[in-house]
C-alpha cells in the first residue's frame, strides 16, 4: 500500500491487544515492515505488510485506448498490470516494482536510489512480485502459471 494509507492491524502474535485497531502506514522501512502510527495508543510501530489491511480499497483502471490487454490498474496507490493484477508481468512486459517501492518509501532526495536498493534486496531474497488485492482484502487468485521476467528483457512499458 502507498505511504499514508489508512490501515487495520490484524494477526499480531506479540501484541494481540493491537489487533483490530486502525492507524496510518507512514512508510515502508528498509526491514520490509511499515512504520505505522496506531491511532488509539499513539504508538509508532514496525509492522509486517501481511499484518496490515487497507481500510479503504481504492481501485482505478487507466487505459489510453481502453484495451484491457494494455491497461494498468492502481490499487491503494500502487500500480499493477490490469489483466493479471501483477506488479511484474512478463506476459504484458510491465515492471512497476521500483515505482511502487518509491510510492511506499518515506519521501526524500534519494528516494529512487533507496527504491532500487530495496528492489535488489527483494530479488536477493527471491521475493515474488506483489499482486493487487481484490476488494474486501482478499488476494487475487493465483494464475495457472506465473510469467517469469527475464533480466535480459528490453525496457518495459510504462516506465518512460
Amino acid at each position: 500500500m502507498e505511504a499514508g494509507t489508512r490501515c487495520r492491524i490484524s494477526g499480531l502474535q506479540s501484541r494481540p491487544d493491537l489487533n483490530g485497531l486502525e492507524g496510518e502506514a507512514l512508510y515502508l522501512r528498509g526491514s520490509g515492515r511499515y512504520l505505522v502510527h496506531v491511532d488509539k495508543t499513539d504508538e509508532q510501530l514496525n509492522i509486517k505488510a501481511t499484518n496490515l489491511t487497507a481500510c479503504q480499497h481504492v481501485e482505478e483502471l487507466s487505459a489510453g485506448d481502453l484495451n484491457i490487454a494494455e491497461a494498468t490498474i492502481t490499487v491503494n496507490g500502487l500500480l499493477y498490470c490490469a489483466q493479471h493484477r501483477m506488479e511484474i508481468c512478463g506476459a504484458c512486459s510491465y515492471n512497476f516494482r521500483v515505482l511502487n517501492l518509491m510510492r511506499q518509501l518515506k519521501p526524500g532526495d534519494d528516494n529512487y536510489e533507496r527504491a532500487c536498493k530495496a528492489d535488489d534486496d527483494e530479488m536477493t531474497r527471491d521475493e515474488p512480485p506483489r499482486r493487487a488485492p481484490l476488494k474486501g482484502g482478499d488476494k487475487a487468485p493465483e494464475p495457472a502459471s506465473v510469467p517469469v521476467p527475464s533480466p535480459l528483457a528490453l525496457p518495459t512499458k510504462g516506465l518512460a
